[in-house]
């Protein structure tokens, strides 16, 4: 409490230092001075003017600008001001009242606003008084709000009062500013394609469909389409509508363009990236190698082709059996060369190679695999049989020997011929 009562106390001898500032300024000088000498000076001089700093100037809609408020006191010694500035609060409206500097060094009625009367009110005493032909009372901040004509005006009821110490009114001329504001060019087109989505990938679809979204105040848009990314279009093909379709354009890389009008100003331009890719990859020719070891044996299927535009993508590989009338639809799985094919059951095969771009477009080549008839191959598979043959012949190889080695043949008979004509 006591703290507070000494501020309270402090607070009360700074306010009767100002009040005496106040009545020594507006009073002083008539003690000092002949009443006559100011009254024949006053119709003397011309008029004090109150004057925007700026008075004219073009300004977009939505940006801000700054209007000095002045005053020129025409010879004469002034030392208090009131004024009230008016503006339209449907084009304008005030930001910041004031930046801080002024000519005033007491404020009894600091710069306030209302943006919907369009006002600002002020008042202040200029200590020990000014002569001057261009103070600075405030700085308003305006922002621009529409488009159109704005008037920045004193209003008729402002005030300045002459440092004579009778607190004098000067007669007070008057200048307004007018300002142009023009409408805010519109941003760039949000442009997107539900056919041609992603601008970076590539589509087989040769009949693009671009749409894009149209904000209040555009009456139309410029639009074109060629194959350079950074044309802007001119007036020649406007167009109220939000889509545009096209049909049949050649495979390469395209680029539509756009831009908005509004309240007769063109705004930026959008451009949306159109990659197509109508056309197979190059014709190509798998190849077969055929490896073996021991009992494992491979096909080996070797592809390769290229793309001109998009590029290649993928390969796949489906296998169809031919051997003993199986006329299956092949399954095809992705793959990469070479594709190993394990031989065995299967002895004659259809192999088939599927090339995918990057725009989806597909080419099929085919090759056959079959089990290779060879020496080596035919006895690396049946070694077993042969051994069998082999041992077989060489054991009857060795029967035959022996039976006529010895003889036997040849006592059989005799014995035979001895059994049928037997001796008397």
């Amino acid at each position: 409490m006591v703290g507070g009562s000494l501020i309270t106390k402090k607070k009360r001898k700074f306010q009767g230092i100002l009040s005496a500032l106040f009545l020594v300024s507006v009073f002083a000088p008539h003690f000092i001075t002949p009443l006559n000498v100011y009254a024949s000076d006053v119709t003397a001089q011309e008029a004090v003017e109150v004057f925007p700093g700026v008075q004219s100037g073009s300004f977009v809609e939505g940006s801000t600008f700054e209007v000095p408020i002045l005053l020129n006191t025409r010879g004469l010694d002034i030392n208090t001001v009131t004024l009230t500035i008016n503006f339209d609060p449907n084009k304008l409206s005030i930001v910041a009242p004031s930046d801080g500097k002024s000519i005033v060094g007491l404020w009894f009625e600091p710069p306030s606003y209302d943006n919907v009367r369009g006002t600002e009110n002020l008042g202040g005493i200029i200590t020990n008084g000014i002569n001057t032909n261009a103070g600075l009372i405030t700085t308003i901040t305006f922002k621009a709000r529409t488009s159109g004509e704005a008037i920045v005006s004193i209003g008729a009821n402002s005030r300045v009062l002459l440092n004579d110490g009778l607190g004098t009114d000067a007669t007070v001329k008057t200048i307004r500013g007018v300002y142009t504001l023009l409408p805010s060019p519109p941003g760039a087109v949000s442009v997107y394609s539900e056919t041609h989505p992603l601008q970076d990938k590539w589509y087989n679809n040769d009949s693009p469909i671009l749409t894009w979204e149209k904000n209040p105040d555009v009456t139309r848009f410029a639009i074109s389409i060629d194959n350079k990314p950074h044309t802007v279009p001119d007036d020649t093909e406007t167009i109220t509508d939000t889509q545009k379709a096209y049909e049949h354009l050649t495979d390469g890389i395209w680029y539509f363009h756009i831009k908005a009008e509004k309240k007769g100003v063109w705004g930026s331009t959008a451009h949306f990236k159109l990659q197509i890719d109508t056309i197979a990859p190059a014709d190509f020719k798998p190849n077969v190698n055929y490896l073996s070891a021991g009992t494992n044996r491979q096909a080996h299927v070797s592809f390769l082709t290229t793309d001109s535009l998009s590029g290649i993508d993928y390969y796949e590989v489906g296998t169809q059996d031919l051997s003993e009338g199986h006329q299956g639809s092949p399954v095809f799985i992705q793959a990469v060369s070479p594709y190993q094919i394990q031989l065995g059951e299967r002895k004659r095969q259809r192999v088939i190679v599927r090339v995918f771009d990057q725009a989806g477009n597909a080419r099929d080549a085919e090759v056959m695999v079959r089990e290779p008839l060879s020496i080596i191959t035919l006895l690396k598979t049946n070694i077993s049989a042969l051994l069998a043959v082999l041992l077989f012949g060489l054991l009857t190889v060795a029967l035959f020997h022996y039976i006529y080695g010895h003889r036997i043949v040849a006592r059989l008979r005799a014995a035979y011929r001895v059994l049928k004509n037997p001796e008397p």
